[in-house]
């Protein structure tokens, strides 16, 4: 397959940014080597930073404290699933508590009050929910 300037010029991002193996780099240098007006704009393209090569020429502005705002929404995220989780288990095991009462095990509110006991499991089941909203939010963010 010949080069041709077109591909040349496709596989640049990638040349700029180091990002392609030591034969397509030997094949583009080559190529660039025999093209005076593509290698001025590969050098062009050198003194432009990185980012806005990347961006298109566009330059792209982030708060100036964009990395603490986003370790917090990390932290609450994460400390919302931990919450999530132990109220779930709590609620889950609520109606399953009992006590000893004249040496008998006596079951608090799954027998007493069976009502109670599914309120309980329902709200637990809203908790596992939120649990597993906030794991797979944070499964996907690499966390």
């Amino acid at each position: 397959m010949e080069l041709t300037r077109n591909i040349i010029q496709d596989l640049l991002p990638l040349y700029l940014a180091g990002a392609v193996s030591p034969e397509t780099r030997a094949a583009v240098e080559e190529f660039v080597s025999r093209d005076a007006a593509l290698a001025a704009e590969i050098e062009r393209l050198k003194s432009d930073s990185l980012k806005q090569i990347l961006t298109g020429g566009t330059t792209m502005s982030l708060p100036q404290d964009h990395e603490t705002q986003t370790l917090a929404r990390t932290r609450s995220t994460i400390a919302q699933r931990s919450w999530n989780l132990g109220l779930a288990i709590a609620f889950t095991l609520f109606p399953l508590s009992f006590i000893f009462d004249n040496g008998h095990i006596r079951w608090m509110l799954l027998r007493d009050t069976p009502s109670m006991a599914m309120a309980s499991w329902a709200a637990a089941l809203g908790f596992w929910i939120g649990y597993i909203i906030h794991n797979r939010r944070l499964r996907t963010s690499g966390l």
